[in-house]
């Protein structure tokens, strides 16, 4: 009789397939048109979240299933596997393994960031088989990478123990970060709500 921690086996599973996964995001930047890659990522985004339901690893699964939904639309064809698209999928998959292997330190905020970010692209319809014009733009002069960010938070989330901050914190923690509050919302003193909030952020990631 094994004696095998099912958790443990979970773990073990799911690091070989965000490998998988990693993998084939990075080679679709180069080569977006190879349906084995959308093939493979999709296949391996779909046994993470089967396995996480059966393993009882429900916030893996249910954050993976709305990341299926979205590579869904690249299987399809719907969507194009933009390097956009690919960058967003890649901060899914570090999310997804944030969930397994540290889920207590993982800021829900963060997730749900990721899948407004893949929402968006999956409203967002494949260009044409023709190449579109701003495709033979000669590319831009290199820069650093990095992420341009703008950070804005329901009225009364100070009401309910939550900290902005915490995801400033978090931000930092991921490389040079430089954030910019926006205080143009907030209302002359004798307006002014003490537990709510009323800035916003501009961050450089």
């Amino acid at each position: 009789m094994s004696n095998l921690d099912p958790a443990e086996v979970f773990r073990q599973e799911a690091s070989e397939l965000l490998e998988v996964l990693e993998a084939a995001l990075l080679d679709l930047c180069d080569r977006s048109d190879d349906r084995e890659l959308v093939d493979s990522a999709f296949r391996a985004l779909h046994t993470i979240k089967g396995s996480g339901a059966m393993f009882g690893f429900d916030r893996v699964a249910a954050f993976t299933h709305e990341f299926e939904t979205a590579f869904d639309q690249v299987r399809k064809g719907v969507t194009a596997p933009t390097r956009e698209l690919v960058s967003v999928a890649l901060a899914a998959k570090d999310y997804i393994r944030a969930l397994i292997e540290t889920p207590d330190e993982t800021d829900t905020i963060i997730g749900d960031a990721i899948l407004d970010d893949l929402r968006q692209f999956r409203a967002s319809p494949a260009p044409a088989a023709v190449p579109q014009p701003r495709l033979e733009i000669p590319p831009a002069p290199p820069r650093a990478a990095g992420w341009k960010l703008y950070l804005e938070f329901e009225q009364h989330v100070l009401r309910n123990g939550s900290n902005p901050l915490d995801l400033l914190d978090d931000l930092c923690q991921l490389g040079p970060c430089f954030a910019v509050p926006l205080t143009d919302d907030i209302p002359l003193l004798d307006a002014l709500e003490p537990d709510d909030c009323y800035l916003k952020w501009d961050v450089t990631l």
